[in-house]
């Protein structure tokens, strides 16, 4: 259906997001029958945004590279920005420290 088709910028936005819409509505039904509460988070700059300098840059293929060396997977680097919005926090992201007991 959503092949060859081209009503503009903003209506094939709506048509490409048209199942995920459905999808979003069920499963925040399905969360609120159990008692879970679900939180709609904008993606928006999600896959643009380095999670070490926070500073946007539009990749051009499917791997995000910052101009200060970080590069990771565009949709591994999109869900951690919206984890740390959902969080409200700032990632830090780098090696980390083994525990002392491990």
């Amino acid at each position: 259906m959503r092949q060859n088709l081209d009503y503009g910028k903003k209506a094939n936005q709506k048509l490409h997001q048209w199942n995920f819409g459905s999808i979003r509505q069920k499963l925040k039904y399905k969360c609120a029958q159990v008692g879970i509460h679900t939180e709609l988070i904008s993606e928006e700059y999600t896959s643009q945004e380095c999670l070490s300098c926070r500073k946007r840059n539009k990749p051009k293929n499917r791997n995000y590279r910052c101009s200060r060396g970080f590069s990771w997977h565009r949709d591994g680097l999109g869900s951690a920005n919206i984890r740390a919005k959902y969080l409200g926090e700032i990632l830090v992201v780098g090696l980390m420290a083994r525990s002392k007991t491990g």
